[in-house]
């Protein structure tokens, strides 16, 4: 399973039916997902690489989706969600060991 990196640093791995969550400092950091090298988004869908403008205060919420294809089975691109749409998606998770700095 791919790992899930914030600003570079690998802070957990994908897990099915998992969330990670990290308290950033607010401003911008990227957060991505390590697929493997021979990846890419084939179906325009999401990317492997999302660029965030934190606010104090605020969450914000990615949701992890894996892609379907001959080429590509099993790579994850991340797609932001609403905060109501990110609260209902982790209702029925648990929560990943991870490793996450401010």
């Amino acid at each position: 399973m791919p790992n899930y990196a914030v600003d570079g640093r690998v802070i957990g791995g994908s897990q099915a039916a998992g969330f990670l969550s990290c308290d950033l400092s607010p401003g911008r950091h990227e957060v991505a997902v390590n697929n493997l090298p021979l990846s890419t988004n084939l179906f325009g869908q999401g990317s492997e690489k999302v660029n965030l403008d934190l606010r104090a205060g605020s969450t914000t919420y990615l949701s992890a989706q894996p892609q379907m294809g001959i080429i590509t089975p099993g790579a994850i691109t991340l797609v932001q969600v609403t905060e109501g749409q990110g609260r209902s998606d982790v209702a029925g998770l648990h929560q990943s060991a991870g490793s996450c700095g401010a």
